[in-house]
């Protein structure tokens, strides 16, 4: 079994499985998996499913944005909202919330495009020319009011 070997049958095994069946198939032992995945892929296997995992959880907040963030998790294999937030966060820097409502607007974006139509600027995500956001006008008071 090579690494390529490896990689495919993470990707076809649940997330909740680990290595232990990829260490079983290929008669390496789990320090030796180990070793191959972080010299051929530059990351431990464990990290590698959470990639994949996290990869497949934008796939479906994309395709499905209305569905339960807790139907999600659970689907995924996390079997609580701790860790589920956690993984979020450490790949996207973004709470559930946050990254599910970027994929709507994107989805709303995307529509709008193919359709030909103008998108309508989301205030949230406007920014100046320089990639800051522009800082609020003030009002002007009269002379005299203060």
């Amino acid at each position: 079994m090579d690494v390529k070997d490896g990689l495919e049958s993470l990707a076809r095994l649940p997330y909740s499985a680990g290595i232990s069946r990829i260490v079983d198939r290929s008669g390496y032992s789990h320090r030796r998996i180990t070793q191959l995945f972080r010299h051929e892929i530059g990351v431990l296997p464990k990290s590698y499913s959470r990639i994949c995992r996290f990869q497949d959880i934008l796939r479906l907040a994309h395709h499905s944005p209305g569905m339960p963030m807790a139907d999600i998790a659970l689907n995924y294999g996390y079997y609580d909202q701790a860790h589920f937030i956690h993984d979020i966060r450490d790949f996207s820097g973004l709470s559930p919330v946050e990254l599910f409502r970027g994929c709507r607007q994107l989805n709303a974006l995307q529509a709008a495009v193919c359709s030909g139509l103008q998108p309508v600027p989301d205030r949230n995500l406007e920014t100046g020319g320089d990639g800051r956001r522009p800082t609020p006008r003030r009002r002007s008071h009269p002379p005299g009011d203060v």
